[in-house]
């Protein structure tokens, strides 16, 4: 294999290791400090940088995901950041916020149209059945806060989020410590999400929320509009989550998708390789596929171990912010018998240009690994797509190129990248369509990388749009059958009992 491929190889392991050296060397930002404004006038929103707009150092990363069935679809956005002031006048750094974990989840009560299936529960999954309830949350304390300090600290930690939102809370009766769960009547929309939006880098995926659509009444008294925030105090809440009941609150912790984390964790990816490695890495080196050097098992080996350790720190405030919604109905177009054309730009409401995400995911390279886009089709066959590859981002490759020189690999030449893409791929999961992406080099087509899906690496499971050039659109062809008998189940309240 020739040099320039090796350290290719070399290359996108060591974007991997060393991304987090970017928080270290990367300078602080200067920002405009601008004066507190209404909600009514955060609305429209404008590009200037404010005081909470993601910090110098800190982790920043955003996602769209979408659930396409039929002639309907639901959008989500979402973001995930260590920032302890994405939101104005809600400074988790707060001592009321002291190792506490909150959950906010607001809805219009709507049902989405795409879930009238019964198999719903099974093909879709949970994650996308966010609660009905108007306004409900919880405050939890850790179990190693006192009774008495964590009843002090959620006295006003409740203050903070009556005012932020201008709404009356409901407490609600439990015996568990330190758990603090209300309820409330539905939010005032346009203070709702003038407070989570007006402080968000508005150069990505969030220029795209079409906020005057789906905050006007013809939206929300007939169109499903959720959202849930969540501030983590340990990541340890996510491995092993609340060990406390919440079902008084009709609330499903199994709804807070927050699967976009394990984009960070390459150790399996990597270990794909290694396997692949032990089959046929013979075969490949002996046709000249591939080096001994980079690829053996023993580099390899020691690569998966490295980035075993390459994690989130436990020890820091994260936020993750949810707004899901039902795309437009023109984001959908028959174009035949059975056959649709799925636009996720036009289902969002977007009409402007190439999307990218916020290039504060760069602040932290952390953060371009946990960007993505994923689509889930319920079809029978995907016809066409576009894009089918996309080649990697040019801002990132300089970004890389910095990080490599502070690091000492001033010899690697990482134009090498412009050379290769990402490759959508499609995977059925249990009936559900789900976008992939592996590695390709579509200029050499002997170029080992090519033969990774062949031989077993089925590549990630989301497009990591953080590595690649703006997407002018994402459009998917694809087929449905309604051959198959479907069960149809009414329910009518018959002397105050259901019959169905």
């Amino acid at each position: 294999m020739k040099k320039s491929k090796q350290l290719f190889y070399f290359l996108l392991i060591s974007i991997l290791i060393i991304g987090p050296l970017f928080t270290i060397f990367a300078p602080k930002l200067n920002y405009e400090i601008l004066p507190e404004k209404s909600s009514s006038e955060a609305f429209p929103y404008n590009n200037k940088v404010k005081s909470s707009d993601v910090a110098g150092t800190d982790l920043y990363a955003e996602q769209i995901s979408a659930f396409v069935a039929g002639n309907k679809s639901l959008i989500r956005q979402s973001l995930f950041t260590n920032d302890t002031n994405i939101f104005t006048q809600f400074d988790v750094t707060d001592p009321a916020f002291h190792q506490c974990n909150v959950i906010i989840s607001v809805s219009n009560g709507i049902k989405p149209q795409i879930f009238p299936s019964i198999m719903t529960n099974n093909i879709f999954g949970s994650s996308f059945a966010l609660s009905y309830n108007s306004f409900l949350g919880f405050l939890y304390y850790d179990e190693d806060v006192s009774l008495q300090d964590a009843e002090a600290r959620a006295e006003r930690a409740l203050e903070i989020i009556r005012r932020k939102f201008q709404i009356d809370l409901i407490m609600v009766e439990t015996t568990e410590p330190n758990f603090f769960p209300f309820v409330a009547y539905y939010p005032m929309w346009d203070v709702y999400f003038g407070e989570i939006l007006q402080n968000l880098p508005m150069d990505g995926y969030w220029q795209a929320l079409n906020t005057a659509r789906i905050t006007s009444d013809s939206y929300i008294q007939k169109y499903h509009l959720s959202s849930t925030y969540l501030l983590i105090n340990s990541l340890e809440m996510i491995e092993e989550g609340f060990n406390i009941s919440t079902d008084q609150l009709d609330f499903s912790l199994d709804a807070i998708d927050l699967s976009y984390l394990q984009n960070i964790n390459m150790e399996d990816l990597f270990g794909q390789i290694n396997l692949i490695m032990e089959d046929y890495g013979g075969l490949l080196n002996f046709t000249g596929g591939a080096s001994a050097g980079m690829f053996d098992n023993e580099t390899l080996a020691a690569m998966e171990g490295l980035l075993g350790s390459f994690a989130l720190s436990n020890n820091s405030h994260y936020s993750a912010l949810i707004v899901q919604y039902e795309g437009q109905p023109n984001g959908i177009q028959e174009s035949g018998d059975n056959r649709y054309s799925f636009n996720l730009w036009e289902a969002m409401g977007y009409y402007g240009g190439p999307l990218h995400p916020s290039e504060k995911i760069y602040i932290a390279l952390v953060g371009a690994f946990m960007s993505e886009i994923d689509i889930n089709i319920l079809c029978t066959d995907i016809i066409d797509y576009t894009p089918e590859q996309v080649g990697f981002y040019d801002f990132m490759i300089e970004q890389i190129g910095f990080l490599l020189f502070l690091a000492g690999y001033e010899e690697i030449d990482v134009s090498v990248l412009e050379d290769y893409a990402m490759e959508i791929l499609w995977v059925n999961e249990d009936g559900m369509y789900r976008n992939y992406a592996t590695i390709v080099n579509p200029n050499n087509p002997n170029d080992f990388v090519n033969s990774l899906g062949q031989l077993g690496f089925q590549g990630f499971p989301f497009l990591p749009t953080g590595l690649l050039n703006p997407i002018d659109n994402v459009i998917i062809s694809y087929n449905i059958t309604t051959s198959e008998p479907n069960m149809i189940i009414t329910k009518e309240l018959v002397g105050g009992n259901a019959s169905y």
